[in-house]
């Protein structure tokens, strides 16, 4: 178990090592996750080459104990800074002068960052903004294997949400539902806030579901939810139909974008842009006359964040390489009417892609309540 994040730790030690950096101070609690397997808060990893110390206080002594066995720990009490306590740790790892000292710019704060410098004075803080999220863009084995296990949860609970839905039930009891249905099939939490929307509320791709829209009051309901298991999250979207006699309309605009969801996931392959896989959906669906009813990103990075590192939209250049997960999720929205939004989680293989939830029903035919 413990093997895993020192492999991890290992690739962060080497990126210090081409950037000639003395340590590597991760502050963002994912990425503190990422790197230890640690599950609480309020601590950071100080990283050089050859030490690694986790910076905690007293509240976490055991868990730190039962969940990180071969970290050195550096365990402050209360009324002692943290960057007191890094300072402490710094000096024991022989840095008495200058040191360069990266930090994670994209999520410590302004006030952080001066509140450092003042403490440590020696020290220079290099900004390395995305440095850990590059590394996790590519996920390892044990990455995709709880993905694999959080889309279980998620499909099963689904499975057994639908069953129980009858014409009736509000937005608010489909999310609850859902997501206790979802801890029943083992997941730790729900992956992000569910979105339910019957009918016209659709067309909000991010719906707060309220009491006072229904089950079977238009002719198609959207559900978007994830499960969280082992700290990795999981993202689909359904549209289930509502009546025996949809409309000509919402047969159309579901046959679209599933055939432009369909297309950008036979697009998707090592070396392939990102943009490119993107506008395999985004031109289906302008074909067929909804271009401007399309207005989000075809997908995202998924992972340890429900929006990981990593997306397909017009203009992103990134290559796709093994072992990146993200989501394919076309949409066509009209307003006073509803949308459809479907959504399913990717793998980037060796040879093309695995669809993780493949199987999952989402053919037209297949989405009646």
């Amino acid at each position: 178990m413990q093997n895993r994040f020192a492999a991890r730790r290992d690739r962060l030690i080497a990126t210090l090592r081409e950037k000639q950096l003395d340590a590597f101070l991760v502050t963002n609690f994912t990425n503190v996750t990422y790197l230890t397997g640690f599950s609480g808060d309020d601590s950071w990893l100080l990283v050089s080459d050859g030490q690694v110390r986790m910076i905690s206080d007293s509240r976490y002594t055991e868990q730190l104990r039962e969940e990180c066995p071969d970290l050195s720990c550096e365990i402050r009490n209360a009324g002692v800074d943290i960057i007191d306590s890094l300072k402490t740790t710094l000096g024991e790892f022989g840095f008495s002068g200058r040191v360069a000292l990266g930090v994670e710019a994209g999520s410590m704060t302004l006030c952080e960052a001066e509140r450092i410098r003042e403490k440590l004075g020696t020290a220079e803080l290099i900004p390395e903004p995305d440095q850990i999220e590059r590394l996790r863009e590519i996920k390892d084995e044990q990455e995709i294997q709880a993905i694999r296990e959080s889309l279980a949860c998620a499909m099963d609970g689904f499975k057994r949400i639908r069953e129980q839905m009858k014409p009736g039930w509000t937005e608010v009891d489909i999310r609850n539902n859902l997501e206790y249905e979802m801890r029943k099939c083992g997941a730790d939490d729900r992956g992000f806030p569910t979105i339910a929307a019957s009918g016209f509320r659709a067309a909000l791709p991010h719906a707060v579901p309220t009491p006072d829209h229904h089950v079977g009051e238009a002719e198609l309901f959207l559900i978007d939810w994830g499960a969280k298991k082992n700290f990795y999250i999981s993202d689909l979207t359904r549209v289930l139909i509502t009546t025996d006699k949809p409309s000509d309309l919402l047969r159309e605009v579901y046959q679209t974008v599933l055939d432009a969801q369909k297309k950008a996931i036979a697009a998707i392959r090592p070396g392939v842009m990102a943009k490119d896989v993107d506008a395999m959906a985004r031109n289906h669906i302008a074909d067929a006359g909804y271009g401007d009813a399309f207005g989000h990103g075809l997908g995202h990075g998924l992972g340890l964040l429900v929006h990981d590192r990593g997306s397909f939209r017009p203009g992103v250049t990134t290559l796709l390489q093994p072992g990146m997960v993200l989501t394919v999720e076309p949409g066509i929205y009209l307003p006073g009417w509803g949308g459809v939004r479907i959504e399913d989680d990717i793998l980037v293989t060796e040879s093309g892609c695995e669809v993780l939830s493949a199987g999952f029903p989402k053919e037209f035919d297949e989405m009646f309540l």
